[in-house]
């Protein structure tokens, strides 16, 4: 595996706190004022995804309203 791939999984990944509820870390983006909109959908398919494997997705849309502050852990809610 390639640095890249192994640092794009690492920005990926999430911690399972619960049955159906994850963090992820907002840090990596373009800017240190605020989370990448991208990282954050990426990372809420993850959480998707590691509840119900056994499923594709095929369509995914995102609003970002408000700007995230990469300082503070993302808690996913499935």
């Amino acid at each position: 595996m390639t640095d890249a791939a192994h640092q794009l999984l690492e920005l990926l990944d999430i911690e399972q706190l619960e049955v159906d509820l994850f963090r992820g870390i907002g840090s990596g983006g373009e800017t240190t004022t605020r989370i990448f909109g991208g990282h954050v959908i990426a990372q809420a398919l993850m959480a998707a995804y590691r509840t119900v494997p056994d499923r594709m997705c095929h369509s995914l849309h995102a609003y970002f309203i408000r700007p995230g502050d990469p300082s503070i852990p993302v808690i996913y809610q499935v």
